[in-house]
């Protein structure tokens, strides 16, 4: 649901948390095996959405900045702590590519056994990404008027229940696991890279 605030009797998109959701699916890879629980398209762009929003290519804007500061919700309820942290976040031809790890809390450890139990069922999660509109225009597709947006500030993604945004998937949920052998090895590739 987009939700909109009137201010002095403007629209005003500019101070309102938005969300677009898409769909987790299980697939095998992690990327590069670096502790990550969760990953997979957090948002996909270019697709008008349930809202009649487009997410346009460059919009997600400095992903080094949500990786710093976003953070991991669930229902984008943002009245309690977060429920894990942004490892990684990509933009790519399909969309927003995440990576999450949960923190240790005990409603991440709920919302991690529900995403858990979900796909080994073979069922979907879907996420979803909180953001402050920035930069859009509007255009007319199908006789439906779309807001195209051209630059959001990423705040946050959220694990939930409906999505708006189809065509999305996510990839996997691991625990990852790091052998003696590998703590080796990345040592030993360091230190030849440090000489």
């Amino acid at each position: 649901m987009t939700f909109v605030t009137f201010f002095s009797g403007c629209l005003d998109f500019s101070f309102v948390m938005e969300r677009k959701t898409c769909w987790l699916d299980l697939k095998s890879g992690i990327g590069d095996g670096l502790r990550a629980d969760l990953s997979g398209y957090a948002s996909v762009k270019n697709v008008v959405d349930a809202y009649g929003d487009v997410i346009l290519d460059g919009a997600y804007g400095d992903l080094d900045e949500f990786v710093r500061n976003g953070f991991v919700s669930v229902g984008h309820d943002h009245s309690g702590v977060p429920v894990g942290y942004v490892r990684s976040a990509k933009e790519d031809r399909k969309g927003l590519f995440v990576q999450m790890v949960f923190h240790s809390t005990q409603e991440a450890l709920d919302a991690k056994t529900v995403a858990e139990e979900r796909l080994a069922a073979g069922k979907r999660v879907g996420l979803s990404i909180g953001y402050l509109p920035l930069e859009w225009t509007f255009e007319l597709r199908d006789d439906r008027r779309v807001r195209l947006l051209k630059r959001i500030d990423l705040k946050e993604f959220s694990l939930v229940s409906l999505p708006a945004a189809a065509g999305a998937t996510a990839v996997s949920m691991k625990e990852l696991s790091v052998s003696v052998e590998d703590v080796l090895s990345l040592e030993q590739e360091w230190l030849r890279q440090q000489a």
